[in-house]
């Protein structure tokens, strides 16, 4: 039997600050797009919301992995 996990974070800026500022949602496909061997999967969020500010977009971000496992994934 495969398990289905989904991994979200969210933004920890309170709110009044994070209505200001446009969201971003990132919808990963950790089939599609598995983590490389070696990579340390708690990076993951980390790598994305660094690359998305320096791309040009600071405000709020929520991401959120999807796949089928046949292991069980930590979560973030």
């Amino acid at each position: 039997m495969t398990d289905i996990c989904m991994l979200k974070t969210m933004d920890s800026r309170n709110t009044n600050e994070a209505k200001q500022e446009p969201k971003t949602m990132v919808w990963w496909d950790i089939n599609s797009c598995p983590v490389p061997d070696g990579y340390d999967v708690r990076m993951v969020a980390h790598s994305i919301e660094s690359e998305l500010k320096k791309a040009g977009y600071p405000g709020p971000l929520t991401i959120t992995a999807i796949g089928y496992l046949n292991t069980p994934l930590m979560c973030m």
